[in-house]
Order: C-alpha cells, then structure tokens, then sequence
C-alpha cells in the first residue's frame, strides 16, 4: 500500500501543473540529477521509499517538467561524456559556441534560470575558473602572455624565434627568424599532428628534483603525471603523452628504467592502493641522440581515467609550437627544501628567462630556462624528465599543453644565477611524432 501511495506521490510531483519559482539570486532550477546535495539520494530512488523525501523534492520543484528542483548554485555539477562540467549559459561556454540549441537542448541540458537555458559545459578553462566565465562579458580565449618578443615581415606581425620553431626544415643552429602570426586552428605540418590533435588531452577536473616552494598537487589535477619505475635506486618523472607513449628526459630513460606508474598523487597511498594507480612496463626506450629527450613506448595502453589518468596536450598547433608562455607550471616528486625527496607530487609556477635575460648558461635554441636569481620557484634532483605546461588554447579551448621537459637545474634549488633547464617540446616536437605509432 505504502508502495502505491508513493507512486501516486511521485507522479503527482513530476506530472503537476504547478511549481514554485526558485530565487535566482541563489538557486537555478535543474534536473535533481545535477544538484549534488539531492543526485547520489535520487539515484538510489530513495524518493520511492521514503515519503519524507519526496515530500522534501517536491517543495523544492521549480519547474513543469519531470523532476526538476530548486539547487543552491554552489551544489550544481553536470557530467557530459564522462567528463565533469559546469552548468553555463551557451554564450559562456567557448566549447559551446558553434552548436545548435537544439542539439544542446537534447544532450547538454542543465536547467533554467530566469527563462534562460543552461548547458553542461566542459570547457577545462570553464571547470576550473567557472566565475570568471560567468562575467558578463563572454569569456574569450586569451592566451596567456608570451615570452618570445613580436616583430614584423612584410608589414604583417610575427614573433622572432629559434629558426627551427617556425620551419622544423631549417638547420639546428640558424638563429632567429621574424614567424609570422598562424591562424589559432592550423595544425603543424607534420602528418600525424592533426590525428594526434584531435584526441583528448589536456583536461583535469580539478578547480583550481623538486620543486622549490611549491606547493602540493590537488588531487587529480595533473593527471598526465608519470613516475618510473627502476630496478635499482633512481628519481624521475614524465609525462603521457597517448596512451602508449610517455615523454621524459633521455638521462632518465636508463638500463635501470623497467615501468612506468600513472594515477598517482602520494606515493605513499599508492603503494597501498593498487586500484588507483596502473603501473605499465616500458616496452621500448627511444632517446633522441642531440637533446636530452626520449620516448617510452608502453607494453600496453593506459586505461584513461576520468579523473586519474588522461593525456597532457603537445604544441601540435602552429602558434603554440612557435611560441612559449612567461608563466610556466612545473611538477614533481623530486626534493624539496628541506632536501628529502617529496611522496606528494609537488606544483609552482615559475618565469622564463628569455633571451634577454643576464642570467649565464640560457643561450640555446632548443632549451627552456626558468628561474634564476629571482627565482621564488625551482626544480631539483628527481623532478627531471616532468612537463613545463601551462593553461592555453589547444583546438578551441583552453587545455594544458607541454612546453617543455625537464632536464637539470643547479646543484640546490635555491642557487643564484644557475636557471633550471628544459628542452623546448616544439624543437623536438618532429622527432616525437616521426618515433609514435598512430
């Protein structure tokens, strides 16, 4: 009987004319499946046995169509295609931008506030800086400032960098050359860039040798993050790239190296939780013989993870390979100042030093400098082989993308005048692509 009763309670509730109007201030009406603090208790159907609670969504109902409540903004979340997103306006959603309302209204759908519809969006740059989205001006994708200086060719802009960034034909040592601007959407020449381009990387669903005062690594939020594994003593880290392939320092690809772990944050936990992380041996070792880079091809793909493991992006497109942020983000489990190795991954953010710049030891073409004397973060012993990435447009929205691998830096994290130094992905990015299997 009680059965019964509750299921004309529910379709009461779901098939009922009237709704209460939610305060917009505050609250936005959606599908109870995306208001966090009502979804898990929905889902279990716990409203077919529990009077109180339908009686609990019902007053919260905001909207004539079936099950849709009243959710604090700050408890709404959506999921799109395994991916976590946030619910936007069309307009303040850049992944959202060039699609149909009607496709949006069938597989994007969050809920309405104020007669306006909201979509899940899962724009990288959205999840993790939603109010900033929100503004009223639309978001815009802005990359961040550069660190190569502009110039001019033919009365059209450009910027002057190593001849090899602009035309990977030209010769190793051919100086600097005046790269005229690319559209944001053209792919490198190479053959495998754009199928490279179009798989996912990237993304993390997180908001917001070692790392000198850095901080720790929220969980989840550099998925892409490798640690290898040796027979023997030795610290190093990398990066997946694909699935099959993981980028690293060619010093750390040794006769040592045996697998490769993903999926981890604290080493610690990880040793304990082996349903977390995947560890995968290294099938093949591929060093490039002029920098310190090398591939390491996986005896089996990576299962991809949503929140765990998934791919950082490449500079696969034109104006990203030519071009480096100021701002760089580098990662690790490498020392830390008190000089004992870190078990949680480390993150800072450190400057590049361009060519300019009076700090000795920061003069070739195909390397990265950070830090220096004005350093406030550094790498050390054991971050080699891990990503200098930052936020900037990948294929339409704002992704991670690596600039750069770790290499070496000074002797200590807080030497002055030593930088830390990195080989530019873009230099070698050819070489990466010619040695994959896609």
């Amino acid at each position: 009987m009680l059965s019964f009763f509750l299921l004309l309670f529910f379709l009461e509730w779901t098939l009922s004319e009237s709704a209460s109007k939610c305060n917009e201030a505050t609250d936005l009406c959606v599908h109870v499946e995306n208001c966090r603090k009502y979804s898990k208790r929905y889902l279990n159907k716990e409203h077919w046995t529990n009077p109180h609670f339908m009686q609990e969504l019902r007053d919260l109902r905001c909207k004539n169509k079936k099950a849709h409540i009243c959710c604090p903004k700050q408890e709404i979340g959506c999921v799109f295609e395994g991916e976590q997103g946030v619910c936007l306006l069309q307009n303040q959603c850049p992944k959202l931008l060039a699609t149909p309302e009607a496709e949006l209204l069938k597989k994007h759908y969050c809920g309405m506030s104020n007669e306006k519809n909201y979509f899940c969006c899962t724009d990288p740059y959205c999840v993790l800086h939603k109010q900033l989205c929100e503004q009223p001006e639309a978001p815009i994708l802005r990359r961040p400032p550069l660190v190569f200086p502009d110039c001019s060719s033919g009365g059209k802009p450009g910027t002057s960098v190593p001849s090899k960034l602009c035309d990977s034909t030209l010769p190793e040592q051919s100086g600097k050359v005046c790269c005229l601007n690319e559209e944001p959407d053209r792919t490198m020449l190479h053959h495998k860039a754009a199928g490279l381009a179009r798989m996912p990387c990237g993304t993390t669903i997180t908001e917001d040798n070692k790392i000198f005062n850095g901080t720790h690594a929220l969980e989840g939020e550099f998925p892409w993050m490798a640690r290898l594994v040796y027979r023997k003593k030795g610290v190093c880290s990398g990066t997946l790239i694909h699935p099959s392939y993981v980028l690293t320092a060619r010093h750390c690809a040794n006769v040592n190296l045996i697998a490769v772990r993903l999926g981890l944050r604290d080493l610690g936990e990880g040793r304990k939780n082996s349903l977390q992380m995947q560890e995968i041996n290294v099938a093949e070792k591929i060093p490039y013989n002029l920098y310190d880079v090398a591939l390491l091809r996986l005896s089996q793909p990576a299962v991809i993870e949503e929140s765990m493991v998934r791919p950082i992006c490449l500079p696969l497109f034109a104006n990203l390979r030519m071009n480096v942020p100021k701002k760089l983000t580098i990662a690790g489990w490498g020392l830390t100042e008190t000089g004992r190795p870190s078990d949680i991954l480390m993150k800072a953010q450190s400057s590049v030093l361009n060519s300019s710049s009076s700090v000795k030891g920061c003069t070739k073409a195909h390397e990265i400098c950070i830090g220096g004397e004005n350093a406030h973060s550094h790498h050390c012993g054991g971050d080699s082989g891990g990503p200098y990435q930052a936020l900037d447009v990948f294929n339409g929205s704002m992704r991670f993308v690596q600039f750069g691998v770790i290499s070496h830096g000074g002797q200590f994290c807080s030497t002055q005048n030593v930088p830390g130094k990195g080989v530019l992905v873009g230099y070698v990015l050819d070489w990466v692509l010619d040695n994959m299997i896609l």
